[in-house]
């Protein structure tokens, strides 16, 4: 049975439209990489976004964080890996619904704590509105794809590599507040091993998930409708840029 392509949520007269997207798979020296194999496993409703920005499910969107359930793929620095975003489960569906516009970011984590949620990540890649264009769109013409390369001074070890989504269609209003509002998040995480010489890995610009982001953080509180509009992508700096 194929999942309704949106969900409507009704509340206090309001109404939203939930997108649904994951990382269906990843592709490395055009290997193709499935569900199942180097991704953290799903929840069953594997394609819903997380929408409150403090919920323990903001590190990955995972149903089972043991790292040691999900062997790693390796990869050396200065590597392309395809993250393939897709709404269902097979590869000709989009990557996430038209109307939901919004950002493309790329995290990394050096695996040296037991817990997702205990690492510190920095942020390899970002892509959010550029000339007249947001990054699902792009996406969604590339059919869900997202090539990103691996900092080549990256230090080798195991790492998870968290990939986001966040759509904006309801974003003008603050999610604390209104529960059918807010950004909507869809994180996915892949396990690594980094290999190369590289000797670099930041120690400035790590984050945490969640803590991260906020109702209210630029780029999670905006008007996604403006147009022109002048946005500003959430997280840190771009590490290695």
């Amino acid at each position: 049975m194929r999942f309704l392509s949106s969900l409507f949520v009704l509340g206090s007269g309001a109404l939203t439209v939930l997108a649904h997207t994951h990382i269906r798979n990843i592709v490395i020296n055009d290997v193709v990489y499935d569900r199942g194999e180097h991704i953290l496993p799903y929840f069953s409703d594997f394609n819903f976004p997380v929408k409150d920005p403090l919920s323990a499910n903001m590190t990955c969107r995972a149903s089972n964080s043991n790292l040691d359930d999900t062997p790693a793929i390796e990869i050396a620095a200065n590597e392309v890996i395809t993250l393939e975003w897709h709404q269902e489960t097979d590869r000709n569906s989009v990557a996430i619904q038209a109307q939901h516009d919004g950002p493309c970011l790329v995290y990394m984590a050096l695996i040296n704590k037991a817990s997702p949620a205990d690492l510190g990540w920095f942020k390899i890649y970002e892509e959010g509105y550029n000339n007249g264009k947001w990054c699902s769109t792009n996406l969604n013409n590339n059919g869900g794809q997202l090539n990103v390369t691996i900092p080549k001074d990256l230090t080798a070890g195991d790492y998870l590599l968290r990939g986001e989504i966040i759509a904006l269609p309801e974003a003008e209003r603050v999610y604390a507040s209104d529960l059918t509002a807010g950004a909507q998040f869809y994180p996915n995480c892949v396990h690594l091993t980094v290999t190369g010489s590289g000797k670099t890995l930041p120690k400035d610009k790590l984050v945490v998930f969640p803590g991260e982001y906020s109702s209210t953080h630029p780029g999670i509180l905006v008007n996604a409708n403006l147009n022109p509009i002048n946005y500003q992508i959430p997280g840190p700096d771009v590490a290695f840029s």
